[in-house]
């Protein structure tokens, strides 16, 4: 939320502070500070968080140690209801973003 945030009041406020144009001044602007905010993240990320959770880098020398898949994993019926709750759960949060969109789009509108 404060990166949407972020991401308002800098399109509101650029032109008075940057001296840019109000609003999008040409269509490769829209996507450039939510890429350079990803990028950024994604390099403190590596620089300073070794990774983590994703990944850990191995110091020289150290043995990964891999944990065999058993063979034979019984699924339970809580599996299946967490399954089917996640879906139903997943298609009911997309048809209510697509339902709010357009009402987004008339409250949050930059320019």
């Amino acid at each position: 939320m404060a990166a949407i945030a972020l991401y308002y009041v800098y399109y509101k406020t650029s032109h008075l502070f940057l001296g840019t144009q109000k609003g999008f001044s040409h269509p490769q602007q829209f996507p450039m500070i939510p890429l350079i905010w990803f990028i950024n993240v994604m390099l403190i990320n590596y620089w300073f968080m070794d990774g983590w959770p994703g990944w850990r880098l191995a110091a020289a020398g150290e043995v990964v140690k891999v944990h065999p898949v058993h063979e034979k994993t019984v699924l339970t019926a809580s599996f299946y209801r967490g399954a089917l709750g996640g879906t139903l759960g997943g298609i009911a949060v997309y048809f209510a973003i697509i339902y709010l969109l357009p009402y987004m789009g008339k409250v949050l509108t930059i320019f």
